[in-house]
């Protein structure tokens, strides 16, 4: 098969690295999203907790003496505690940590993809040979940015699609 005249590698290569650019920014938005829940969680449990405290606990004390308020400190009470635990369970801290740190290296890669994508813009005579090679590095780190990411319970598919 004759070589096709109108075939350019450097527009092969424009067409790829828009492709990991967009992976790699993909994923840094739904970890940005997953870091919003994280935090969410982690400061509605820290509030709730620290109002149920025992530095609280006269307040409440003083509200189980009103009518009616006895079951809705109970409720509240307890849900402080239910939540707290299940803040405990989940790792928050723990998975707020990790959410940040894939965020932090989908970030970069996109950086520096959208940097290379301006130099081949700037100069539409690159040495292909090299961009190939300076590509594959980038996913290569698009890869090792991906096996950083844990299963994550506030991943659904609903986050997945308003990404």
């Amino acid at each position: 098969m004759p070589p096709n005249e109108d075939f350019d590698p450097r527009d092969q290569l424009w067409e790829e690295t828009f492709a990991t650019y967009y992976d790699s920014y993909y994923n840094e938005l739904l970890a940005d999203r997953l870091v919003g829940k994280w935090q969410l969680l982690d400061s509605v449990s820290s509030v709730l907790v620290a109002i149920t405290a025992t530095s609280s606990a006269v307040a409440g004390w003083a509200l189980w003496s009103l009518p009616g308020w006895q079951i809705l400190w109970g409720i509240f009470a307890s849900g402080a505690a239910v939540l707290s635990i299940i803040h405990s369970r989940l790792s928050v801290p723990e998975r707020l940590k990790e959410s940040l740190a894939v965020m932090r290296l989908f970030g970069e890669l996109r950086v520096r993809l959208e940097t290379f994508r301006d130099e081949m813009r700037i100069n539409p005579e690159f040495p292909v040979d090299e961009f190939t090679e300076r590509y594959r590095n980038y996913r290569e780190q698009l890869g090792a940015c991906v096996q950083q990411i844990s299963p994550n319970l506030l991943k659904t598919n609903r986050l997945k699609l308003c990404v």
